[in-house]
C-alpha cells in the first residue's frame, strides 16, 4: 500500500510546466468531492467560477515556480489575487496543498480534499456556510504538484 503524505496550508486547471492541460479531471472531481463534503453538513453546493479558477491558477502557478507553499508568493495576496479577476467585495477564503507527483492517481482527488477536512482552518473554509462558489487549479514543478482551491461567499 502507497504511503500518502503531502503538507497543507489554510488560507479548474491542471498545469504542468507551465502549460495547462485542460483534458486533466483533477479539478473538477475536488470540485465534486468538496460539495459531496458540504452535503454531509448540509451545506449548500458550491459552483465552479471562471474567475475563482483564475485566482487559484495564479496562486497555484506562482508556488509552483517559487517551489513554495505559502499564501502569499512574490508579495501577492489572497485579496491581490481576486482584485486581478474582479472580485473585490465578499468573503474569500483559499485551501493550499504541496503534494508529491508520484502520489497522483485516481485517488488524488479525495486523498487532498480528505486532508483538507481532517485539518481544522481547511474543514472551516470548506464547510464556511455562507460559500457559494470555488476554483480550483494545480500547478507541477519537478516532483511536486501545488493545488489551490480559492472560495468566495457574498458575506
Amino acid at each position: 500500500m502507497k504511503r500518502r503524505a503531502f503538507l497543507l496550508s489554510a488560507g479548474a486547471c491542471f498545469v504542468v510546466s507551465g502549460a495547462p492541460v485542460s483534458s486533466q479531471p483533477y479539478p473538477d472531481r475536488i470540485v465534486d468531492i468538496t460539495n459531496d463534503a458540504r452535503s454531509q453538513f448540509s451545506r449548500s453546493p458550491l459552483m465552479a467560477a471562471d474567475r475563482l479558477n483564475r485566482a487559484a491558477m495564479e496562486q497555484a502557478m506562482a508556488m509552483a515556480r517559487a517551489e513554495t507553499l505559502s499564501h502569499t508568493v512574490a508579495g501577492m495576496t489572497l485579496r491581490q489575487r481576486m482584485e486581478n479577476v474582479a472580485i473585490t467585495r465578499g468573503w474569500m477564503s483559499e485551501n493550499i496543498a504541496k503534494y508529491p507527483l508520484s502520489y497522483v492517481d485516481d485517488q488524488f482527488a479525495q486523498t487532498l480534499v480528505q486532508g483538507w477536512m481532517d485539518s481544522r482552518p481547511h474543514r472551516k473554509n470548506i464547510l464556511y456556510r455562507d460559500a457559494r462558489a470555488t476554483g480550483v487549479a494545480l500547478a507541477q514543478q519537478g516532483d511536486w504538484v501545488y493545488a489551490a482551491q480559492v472560495l468566495w461567499g457574498p458575506a
